[in-house]
């Protein structure tokens, strides 16, 4: 509920000459519900154009929000040690560089460093790796789901098409062209219905690519 208030009051009040530090946003809810509302925030403060510095644990974040010019990512490196018994540890560099952390399973890699029973690791490897399938299944269904409703999309406007050659003869070249152009409406319309990735994230990118570049930034550390 705090933090919800408090970033309802900095929403409000930014302006392009703000100065805003927000941390872990969306850490108090669902994954997707956090993820949808750290993205949101950020989307509105580069609108903004804000000077943000903006830490969280989102990964998504740092691939998405790169479509603004105005955004660069930088994490805290680490690096990945064993001691002298091939212990795991994590050794903090303390010094910030650019780009999004590469380490993929980072909550693995600390909780070995602090001496959990072998056999939730091990479990707990087991199924970060079955969620990961999952999501790469979902995704793969979905992009095969539109690519079937495209082909069906643009099956159904040639097989329109060959009913109206077939009738042509005895239309007017009006009633032709109000034909052909009915058979291109409804099958715009079928097109536009279906689902594309990304779609919402990206649907102001073009609007902002247009916008001069300035000196204010949005910083999304991963």
């Amino acid at each position: 509920m705090t933090e919800m208030k408090e970033t309802a009051y900095i929403v409000e009040n930014a302006t392009k000459k703000s100065l805003v530090i927000i941390d872990e946003l969306g850490r108090g809810t669902s994954t997707h519900d956090g993820l949808a509302i750290a993205f949101a925030v950020c989307e509105e403060l580069i609108h903004n154009r804000s000077l943000v510095f903006f830490a969280t644990h989102f990964q998504e974040l740092t691939s998405t929000l790169t479509a603004y010019h105005n955004v660069v990512n930088l994490h805290l490196e680490t690096e990945m040690t064993r001691d002298e018994g091939q212990k795991p540890g994590i050794s903090y560099k303390y010094r910030l560089v650019k780009g999004s952390a590469k380490e993929e399973h980072y909550g693995l890699s600390l909780a070995k460093t602090l001496n959990l029973p072998h056999d939730i690791l091990t479990r707990a490897e087991v199924v970060s790796i079955r969620l990961m399938d999952l999501q790469e299944s979902a995704r793969r269904h979905s992009e095969s789901n539109r690519i079937v409703s495209r082909r069906r999309a643009l099956a159904q406007a040639a097989h329109d098409c060959v009913l109206i050659q077939e009738a042509a003869k005895g239309m007017t070249d009006e009633e032709l062209v109000v034909a052909l152009h009915d058979v291109q409406q409804t099958a715009m319309r079928h097109l536009l219905a279906i689902p594309r990735e990304e779609q919402d994230i990206d649907k102001d990118k073009d609007k902002d690519k247009g916008k001069s570049a300035k000196r204010d930034s949005g910083v999304v550390m991963g």
